[in-house]
Formats: C-alpha cells, structure tokens, sequence
C-alpha cells in the first residue's frame, strides 16, 4: 500500500499543473491501482520515464503499481484509429514514452495515414498536449517539405529523427526546400540544443560562420561551443563573425571564442572593429582592456558613435575610455555658425528614439536649430515636433 500512495503522489504531482480536478480524481482512484508482474511488461512500459522513476526507488520488486486505466491505455502503441492515437496521448500523460517508443508510434501514426481508409477525415490532437501530443499533431499536420525545418524550430527531437531513419532523402529535400537558410540554422535562432547536436549527428552540415553569428545574436554559449567544436577541420573564424560576436554576443562567449582561436593556432585573426564594438558596454570594456582594441581615431569613434544614436552609457563608456569629450567632435566655432552640422549630430538619437543622447548633447553644448526638424523624419515617442520647436527657441535664446 505504502508503493501504491507513493507512485500516485507523483502522478498527482504530474497533473497539478492542469487543476485541481484531475488531483481529486487522481486521488478517487486509488482504490483501482493494480500490481502488474514486470515480467509481463511491454517494452514502452519499461522504458517509459514513470516506470525508469520507479525502479529508482524499488530495485528489487517484480510488481509494478499502476492505475488500471492508465495501463488500459497502455496496453498497445497499435494504431487503427483516432481513438488509438487519443488514448496513447493519455498514457504518455502519465507514463512518458522514451524517445525510441515515440519514434515507433511515429512510424504506427504514418501508416495508419497512408494505409488506412478510416484515416480520413484526419482529427488532429489538441495543440495543448504532451510532447507526444504535439509532434503527432506536427506530422500529421505539415507537409513533409517542412516537417524537419519545423522540427528544427520546435526542438522535436524524436520526430526528427524518426523522419531521418524513415527517409534517406529527408535532410537533402529539407535543405532544398528551405534554400534561404541552414536548416540548422532554425535550431539556433531558437536556442534548440538537442536539435542542433540530433542534426549534426544525422548529417546536417553546419554553416559555421553563419550560425556562430546567429548564436552570438541569441547569447546561446553551449550552442556556440558546439558550433566551434564540431567545426570542419579547416574553419577559421572571420573578422564578419567577430564583429558579431563583439557586438551582440555576451561577453561569456567573446571570451570563449578568442580562447578557442588562441587554442586553434588563429591568434593572427583576433582582429576587432572598435566601432562595431562600441555597441556593446561590457566586450567593448573587456577587448579594450585585454589588449585586442586599438583606438586609433578616439575623436571620430565617439562622433560615429553620437551620430549612429548609440545609448548614452556607451558614448559616456567611449569618453571614460578614450579621455575625450563629446564637446571636443566638432571645432568650438561650431556653435556659431555651422546650424547643418547642429542637426546632423542630433540624427542618430531621433532615429533610435533616444532623449537620453539628445539631452546630452544639448548639455554638452549643440544647438537645437531649424535645420534639426529634417532629421526628424520619423515620430519617435520620445520627440515631438511641438517638443523641438521649443528647444529650437530656447537654444536661440543662449546664442
């Protein structure tokens, strides 16, 4: 009895995220939990995490508790009709099929579509379900054109690779079919670790510059280690992808990848574009620090910086850095007379909406002149025409 409370704990602790419903009828059972010989046990049972959590506890016993109705349900991963593919949704509710048994019940839902006539019309299982649940719905749902460019996305691991060992074309046909991208490349944008390693192991051939950059924009570390590790053995890192890396990665992965280039024989290519970095506060602080940052031209980086509208803590990081004031971009006659480069100072902070930048500037000296409204060519919600007006005349008023 002391088995039978503790294995409807867990399974009361698996549904309580839904309500609190199916707690109480979970626990209205109890009176219908059965001993099953585990000799006599299917292989899905076995291998099913519920049945793998149980023999974590009991390593000695020959019975498995289990609800009669959840072994009902699991009593056959045979399909010949919705009803089938419902009710081994259910034992997966509870039990939690291994990813080979998902695979087979793949592989039983395929043919009951192809062969059976009472596939028709196709029901499809409801998009809030298990894992299992959803990638019978994906397969039964998309075209086969897309389905492992899907399973990508999605990170469906085992439906990916049921659709791998079931056709010796499937990657060729996916790749073809999505010709803009890698079809890896759907795993990293979307931060799918198993997916990105099942599909490198089934063959899918890694873009490595194109998906590091795509893995720094993401700040996915363990995805950029095994982009770089698993790289083709000729592969060097490009000045395209640091650039990327130094300006969208964190700075975890800048580390690791100027590391994994010094351990690679590439530290002649540690090269970083100071502007490009400036985008970034803490990889700029850190390459400047270490040594891998020449600022040749301090003065026209912090003004392509003020003018590209960057945010005001890396301009003020960029003036920390290099002992230079905003005020020291332009001549001191500028704000006397030159009203067209007054405006063009002020374009980057319209463009990124950004007031910060804007108020800086204007305490730092620039002039809000007439000319500075044709920059004003979107309507940032931090700026209104109403807003410049105002300025254009107070500024007027200082000269």
């Amino acid at each position: 009895m002391e088995k039978k409370i503790e294995i409807l704990f867990s399974l009361v602790v698996k549904s309580i995220k839904y309500n609190y419903l199916t707690v109480i009828k979970l626990l209205l059972l109890l009176s219908k939990m059965q001993d099953y010989p585990i000799e006599t046990l299917p292989t899905w049972i076995i291998t099913s995490n519920h049945f793998k959590d149980f023999r974590e506890l009991y390593p000695e016993e020959v019975v498995f508790p289990c609800l009669e109705n959840v072994m009902a349900d699991a009593a056959s991963i045979s399909i010949e009709s919705y009803d089938d593919i419902d009710r081994i949704i259910r034992a997966d509710y509870i039990l939690g099929y291994s990813e080979q048994t998902m695979v087979e019940i793949f592989k039983n839902v395929n043919d009951f579509w192809m062969l059976n006539p009472n596939s028709a019309p196709v029901r499809l299982p409801d998009k809030d379900n298990t894992w299992l649940g959803m990638q019978i719905r994906e397969l039964l749902e998309c075209d086969d054109r897309c389905l492992i460019m899907n399973c990508m996305k999605l990170n469906y691991v085992p439906l990916f690779k049921y659709k791998v060992q079931t056709d010796n074309t499937a990657i060729q046909d996916a790749q073809s079919y999505s010709s803009v991208y890698n079809l890896l490349y759907y795993a990293v944008n979307n931060n799918n670790i198993e997916i990105l390693e099942a599909g490198i192991e089934a063959g899918c051939v890694p873009q490595t510059g194109n998906l590091l950059k795509a893995s720094y924009e993401k700040k996915c570390l363990p995805i950029t280690k095994i982009l770089l590790e698993r790289r083709s053995n000729n592969y060097h890192i490009t000045r395209e992808v640091l650039d990327v890396a130094s300006s969208e990665g964190s700075l975890e992965q800048l580390i690791y990848t100027i590391d994994w280039m010094n351990r690679h024989q590439q530290t002649g290519f540690i090269n970083f574009s100071p502007k490009i970095a400036a985008k970034n506060v803490e990889n700029f602080r850190y390459l400047y620090e270490n040594g891998y940052l020449v600022i040749e031209m301090p003065q026209q980086l912090l003004g392509e910086s003020v003018v590209r509208g960057l945010p005001l803590e890396n301009i003020q990081m960029i003036e920390e850095i290099t002992k230079i004031s905003v005020k020291e971009i332009v001549p001191t006659d500028i704000y006397t007379g030159n009203n067209i480069f007054d405006a063009f100072i002020f374009r980057g902070a319209f463009k990124n909406n950004n007031i910060d930048l804007y108020n800086y500037l204007r305490a730092n000296g620039f002039r809000v002149t007439e000319e500075v409204i044709g920059e004003l060519r979107k309507k940032p919600s931090n700026f209104s025409l109403g807003l410049i007006k105002k300025h254009i005349e107070e500024d007027k008023e200082k000269q």
